[in-house]
């Protein structure tokens, strides 16, 4: 299994000691899709999950300060995943069996645009023509469809079956391959907040 799927089977969230104090002072109070793709791709590049959430906080403090905003101010930091993170990406075609062609274990899938995508997930298993996804926040891309609603704002600790998606035709999904991903992650904090691999 990729480190990026292996690292995705953990929730990004469960080194919080207190989600709502420890990042008072940049603001950042909780993890989104994008920051939980992140923290496993640095989770996957060797780091621990508090220094994951420390580089993410940093990442986000580092934002807010090109911006000239007081913390808290940037109202949404991940406005920099985009540019920083989801470039370089191939569109996923449907059906699901162009899915599971073109889609490997560790690859991040954006729904939306790739300028300003609406949710992360990662994929976990590519398996008899099915795609299956672990992410944060899964509830509005699968809590139409599925049969057990996936929690808001919180990891789903379920795989999720790519193709049953809600609005499919209405939100195209992209792939960015796990390696490049990875390869991003590492370059953008060691560029922005100097960490070391």
């Amino acid at each position: 299994m990729h480190p990026l799927a292996q690292a995705a089977l953990i929730d990004p969230t469960i080194c919080f000691k207190h989600t709502h104090d420890r990042h008072n002072e940049s603001g950042y109070k909780e993890y989104v899709c994008h920051a939980a793709a992140v923290h496993w791709a640095l989770v996957a590049l060797g780091k621990t999950g508090p220094q994951a959430e420390e580089l993410i906080a940093a990442l986000i403090r580092g934002v807010e300060q090109k911006a000239g905003k007081k913390p808290g101010e940037v109202t949404d930091p991940w406005q920099c995943y985009a540019p920083l993170f989801t470039t370089r990406t191939l569109f996923v075609h449907l059906p699901n069996n162009q899915l599971a062609a073109q889609c490997g274990v560790g690859d991040v899938i954006i729904v939306g645009p790739p300028t300003r995508p609406e949710h992360s997930m990662i994929v976990v298993a590519n398996t008899n023509g099915t795609v299956w996804i672990r992410g944060f926040n899964n509830f509005l891309t699968f809590g139409n469809t599925a049969a057990i609603t996936p929690p808001q704002n919180a990891y789903d600790s379920l795989d999720r079956d790519l193709s049953t998606r809600a609005s499919p035709h209405l939100n195209p999904i992209y792939r960015v391959h796990a390696n490049m991903f990875m390869a991003t992650v590492r370059h953008t904090f060691g560029q922005e907040v100097g960490a070391t691999f």
